[in-house]
């Protein structure tokens, strides 16, 4: 006799002792009906027949059969099966999508999940890498800011701050290894101190990589972002990519375009929107900067309001990020590009974003954090104030 036959024989002997016990009589419990219930096991399923209970009691039906109390909740579905139907949640299907798989009611999936949630945020999920550091002279962290939206209470929505701090190593070809991932959710308007960052950046790189390395930041240009590279005294490389986005709002190809560097070129006797590309191209950002404040009136006057103020902004923005554009070119050998917005993206937005739904914070963290997956993420997860 094999194990799901010993369990189904003690299903129907105790479903047998319960009906001819004094206990039953004594509490009041009669017959209902027989039911049909599934006891799911990893590799199959066993369909029993047992009797269902019932009794009236303060002018309301109580139900029993003794599947609840011989198993316990949940426990006719195999422990194996409950962390398959989790691991496939977490990993984006629906809770009815996974019903219909396993012949279930989308309820009881949605218990079973989260019946199988880690209770706790483990807040130490980072990897060390000390022997690794040995052999390098650099430590990489890319940082970003993102936002989603969760759910608080049953009909109310709130906005999270996810800031996601990257740390990672390069290898002989230049690619990212030995990877750990900070994420500090708060409020919009709640924020760690930059002497707060500063002091976990650094146990984090002393603890888990090497303090004799040295440090290269990227990110968007944020004045956070620049703070911190100042007081980490590291290099800062700011992503080109944002620098590119910000242009092509000001240049894009419209006829209107056309017409007003026209007009500006019959007074400067130069293509505007060419000179700033030749000069991104080969580095030049402190000549731009002084070419359009020394013609900004020209500029002001051939441009419309709108377009004026959107380079006034891109002026302001490569002045406040010149040490991120010139202390480390492309051709520099520690050279790499910001790679946040696509940890962002891979950690952060594909687990949570889904069509129609928004999730408790409580879901959305098991879904960055997923102990399920089938790769190491090291993630750590920092709360303020939620």
């Amino acid at each position: 006799m094999n194990t799901n036959e010993i369990i189904l024989n003690y299903i129907h002997k105790t479903d047998d002792d319960f009906f001819v016990s004094l206990k039953r009589k004594n509490e009041g419990w009669i017959v209902k009906e027989w039911i049909t219930r599934k006891v799911y096991f990893k590799s199959n399923f066993l369909t029993i027949r047992i009797r269902k209970y019932c009794k009236f009691v303060n002018n309301k039906w109580q139900y029993y059969n003794v599947l609840s109390d011989t198993l316990h909740k949940y426990k006719h579905i195999d422990t194996e099966i409950q962390k398959e139907i989790t691991k496939i949640y977490l990993n984006g299907l629906t809770y009815r999508k996974i019903a219909n798989i396993y012949s279930l009611h989308h309820t009881t999936i949605f218990n079973i999940v989260r019946k199988n949630y880690y209770q706790d945020i483990k807040l130490n999920n980072l990897k060390k890498y000390n022997v690794e550091s040995e052999s390098k002279n650099t430590i990489y962290i890319s940082m970003d800011d993102t936002y989603f939206k969760a759910k608080k209470e049953r009909n109310h929505i709130t906005k999270i701050k996810a800031r996601m701090i990257n740390f990672f190593l390069l290898d002989e070809n230049k690619k990212p290894i030995c990877k750990n991932h900070l994420i500090i959710l708060s409020s919009p308007k709640n924020n760690w101190t930059i002497d707060a960052l500063v002091r976990k950046i650094l146990f984090i790189i002393r603890f888990f990589y090497s303090n004799k390395l040295k440090i290269v930041i990227s990110g968007d240009g944020a004045k956070w972002i620049r703070s911190l590279a100042n007081r980490l005294k590291a290099k800062y490389i700011l992503c080109k990519y944002h620098l590119k986005s910000k242009f092509n709002v000001i240049f894009n190809n419209s006829n209107q375009l056309k017409y007003e560097l026209n007009q500006l070129y019959q007074k400067v006797n130069v293509n505007l929107k060419d000179l700033i590309i030749d000069n991104l191209r080969n580095n030049n950002y402190r000549f731009i900067l002084n070419f359009i404040i020394n013609n900004w009136n020209d500029i002001y006057n051939a441009f419309d309001e709108k377009r004026a103020k959107l380079l006034y902004e891109f002026i302001n923005y490569i002045k406040s990020n010149l040490k991120g554009l010139e202390e480390i070119t492309k051709d520099d050998l520690i050279y790499y590009g910001n790679t946040a917005e696509s940890y962002v993206s891979h950690l952060i937005k594909s687990r949570i974003n889904q069509d129609y739904s928004i999730f408790s914070l409580k879901t959305i963290i098991q879904k960055i954090v997923n102990p399920f997956n089938y790769s190491q993420n090291n993630i750590q997860i920092e709360l303020i104030n939620l």
